[in-house]
């Protein structure tokens, strides 16, 4: 619309406003015009509805405003009305239209004339504005106003379709079929694979006007990483699985890291489920969790300030009684310790399946180095004989003369965690950790009974002492006992 000079000058006054002028002339009295400038709140929206008389005058003593705007001027020549808006996240649509109104001067007898001068809202914006969603959780930001038919920009890159073409859409969804349009899928791609991935999201959305208007939405999408999600690959750490602890006061007992991507959000907030254990710092994106002196389980959870009370992503941490309980939850019974399998020319065994992943591990363990890895969680799973009693206390030495079979029963009391280190002369044959002193049962790498050389190299749940008979019955074995 072309504007007058006078009517220049008047924007000029009312600097600041989102001023549409309308031209009123006898024979073209009644206009609408639109406005699409808005911002959200707090800032006040200053909008004016100006009418200017042209061959004409206005009469003054008749001017008056609908859609609850004030008169900001009333000559014969200009009449204004200010609307004062402030806008929320959204614009604020049902304050429009508005209008500065009246009837012309000098009409003459008969009917006066009227005109009017109303502003409407054309304007363009997305919902949602802002969003705050758990890893894998779908986003659909939609276009509302006038056209919503849009094409779509998401972190600075075109969305296209297979012909690479801009696509026009009122709406789009951050998803697995997005991330292949956009071409973001890893190669190849990880089993449990969940877009939209962790991250902040900017989506620009532009009309398909000749003069293109565009708005802005931000999608936040946040998740814990460690502990990482089941089936993770990432979940498997130094020798066990991410989300174990044992009880604080446990020889060798270790926090373990919290890390969460907030997606650059700072409002984060971690808690537990229960009083048990503690979080270093609940505001932090990366901090510990310290266990609790007694075993059990706890949630671990994250959300933020901004979406109130809503619990985002949580994690589920175990607290064992002991490393021992732990290796035996992950390596299980009468199961393989050794390096027997192969995947494309790697060697590997595998630890039990949990939280749905089965752990590949590549070195084989020995009795000893498993011994070291229950007490005090340490190691590679393959140690000296020495290792494994080293820090013990002697507690007594039995013998099982040669030809004769040794019976757990004459092994005398036993604790949980105590060593039964087998010796044939200065020879230093095996070593496991008793697990159930009620029973006598012991535990750990190569703990089955041998009846064949090369032994059986197995995870394995026997009898204190009866570790001696088998192939080596013909043979006088010491048993040692250490704490």
């Amino acid at each position: 619309m072309k504007f007058s000079k006078i009517f220049l000058l008047l924007s000029i006054s009312i600097l600041g406003i989102n001023v549409i002028a309308a031209t009123i002339t006898r024979n073209d009295r009644h206009k609408t015009d639109y406005n699409t400038g808005w911002s959200p709140g707090p800032n006040v929206n200053m909008y004016a509805a100006v009418g200017q008389a042209q061959g004409c005058s206005f009469n003054t003593n008749a001017t008056y405003t609908t859609g609850g705007a004030e008169i900001r001027y009333n000559t014969s020549s200009i009449a204004s009305a200010e609307l004062a808006i402030i806008h929320t996240e959204y614009p604020a649509t049902g304050s429009f239209p508005f209008s500065v109104r009246g009837k012309l001067g000098g009409s003459g007898g008969g009917t006066a004339l009227t005109w009017s001068a109303a502003l409407q809202q054309k304007f363009f914006w997305l919902t949602q504005a802002e969003s705050i969603v758990k890893a894998g959780t779908d986003v659909t930001v939609s276009a509302n106003g006038a056209p919503i038919e849009s094409t779509w920009i998401v972190n600075n890159k075109n969305w296209k379709d297979s012909d690479d073409d801009h696509v026009e859409a009122s709406s789009i969804v951050l998803n697995a079929s997005l991330w292949t349009d956009m071409e973001w899928n890893p190669d190849p791609v990880p089993d449990g694979f969940d877009p939209p991935t962790a991250g902040r999201y900017t989506i620009t959305a532009y009309t398909t006007e000749d003069v293109a208007r565009s708005a802005e939405a931000i999608a936040y999408v946040v998740e814990i990483t460690s502990p990482a999600k089941n089936g993770s690959s990432n979940k498997w750490v130094s020798d066990r699985y991410d989300c174990q602890a044992v009880k604080s006061g446990t020889t060798g007992s270790y926090n373990l890291g919290v890390v969460g991507n907030w997606a650059t959000r700072s409002d984060g907030q971690w808690s537990l489920s229960a009083a048990k254990g503690t979080i270093a710092s609940a505001t932090s994106s990366s901090t510990t969790y310290s266990p609790p002196a007694t075993e059990g389980s706890v949630d671990l959870r994250l959300k933020f300030t901004a979406t109130g009370s809503e619990i985002l992503d949580t994690r589920s941490i175990t607290i064992f009684k002991d490393h021992l309980a732990r290796d035996y939850f992950n390596f299980g019974h009468d199961r393989s310790c050794e390096t027997d399998k192969t995947d494309d020319g790697v060697k590997f065994w595998e630890a039990e399946t949990k939280y749905g992943l089965t752990p590949r591990i590549t070195s084989a363990w020995n009795c000893f180095g498993s011994v070291v890895h229950a007490y005090n969680n340490t190691g590679n799973g393959y140690s000296g004989a020495d290792d494994s009693i080293s820090g013990r206390t002697w507690i007594r030495t039995l013998t099982k003369p040669a030809n004769q079979t040794f019976s757990s029963n004459n092994i005398g009391s036993i604790q949980r965690g105590d060593v039964i280190f087998y010796k044939m002369g200065s020879l230093k044959l095996h070593a496991s950790t008793v697990i159930d002193a009620t029973n006598k049962n012991t535990y750990g790498a190569n703990n089955k009974t041998p009846t064949v050389l090369p032994w059986t190299w197995k995870w394995y749940k026997g009898n204190a002492g009866e570790w001696a008979n088998g192939i080596y019955k013909v043979h006088e074995i010491t048993i040692e006992v250490y704490r």
